[in-house]
């Protein structure tokens, strides 16, 4: 009776670290969130800006604050990521990290963490 209680009781501790330590789940895109998505990255030098539309459309504006040019690209969600690309190759990608009521924070293929102000708009 003994040994079985402390496995029992073994088994129980177990059971709750199992649940304790489970890791959170990571955040993703969907596309139900991409049309209207208006995003602008949070940077002194880059800019970066995305209007998202219905159909995988996207009008972005990117370059410096000097030079900005502005593609008309696609949008898709792979894995996970979000993918911007054109006829040719994929522009940016981005993994969600966090969005809270104004900021979305997602990390690039290189490691960089951008952080971009956002806004829904009609589309």
């Amino acid at each position: 009776m003994k040994n079985s209680l402390n496995a029992y009781a073994i088994g129980f501790c177990l059971s709750l670290a199992n649940c304790t330590t489970a890791a959170p789940t990571q955040p993703e895109w969907t596309p139900k969130m991409m049309p209207g998505l208006h995003m602008e990255l949070i940077h002194s030098v880059q800019s970066e800006q995305y209007s998202f539309y219905k159909g995988g459309a996207v009008a972005a504006s990117v370059g410096s604050h000097d030079i900005v040019i502005g593609p008309a690209w696609r949008w898709r969600i792979r894995n996970g990521r979000l993918q911007i690309y054109s006829d040719s190759q994929v522009e940016n990608e981005l993994t969600l990290i966090s969005r809270d009521q104004r900021i979305i924070t997602a990390r690039k293929p290189s490691g960089v963490i951008a952080r971009y102000r956002y806004s829904y708009r009609s589309s």
